[in-house]
């Protein structure tokens, strides 16, 4: 009788609410090597932005980095945010929001982007997930 195979290890997914808990050389890894790197989505970037308190809990941008890991390897990054307005997206969603507020509350909304501009981002290991600018 053989011995059954050890089953492969499983992903795990990680949130991180500071940008800095997350490895800058495999997260602009993974960037440098999507079809549309933008530096808006480079960890520096986001890591100032959080720093300076432009993108903070406090001003509506509480940060929930979701990061999939196969053992110490970052394999897929999406910087997310929980949002408690529309200030700072690309597209202001004003008029979903009143529309939502007459029928119970619009927010919190989560946001998959870049504070401040119109990158939305996933970024992976495979040519199955990118960035875009738009």
């Amino acid at each position: 009788m053989t011995a059954p195979l050890p089953s492969p290890a499983q992903p795990t997914i990680r949130v991180d609410d500071d940008p800095a808990a997350l490895p800058r050389d495999q997260w602009n890894a993974l960037l440098a090597a999507s079809p549309l790197p933008s530096p808006f989505m480079r960890l520096e970037y986001l890591e100032a932005m959080h720093a300076s308190g432009s993108a903070v809990a406090k001003k509506g941008w509480q940060a929930q980095f979701l990061s999939v890991w196969d053992g110490d390897t970052l394999i897929a990054a999406c910087p997310a945010y929980l949002k408690g307005h529309s200030y700072g997206e690309y597209v202001f969603d004003w008029a979903w929001a009143d529309a939502y507020d007459r029928h119970g509350p619009a927010y919190p909304t989560s946001s998959c982007c870049s504070p401040d501009t119109g990158c939305t981002a996933t970024i992976s290991a495979t040519a199955s997930a990118a960035t875009a600018c738009r």
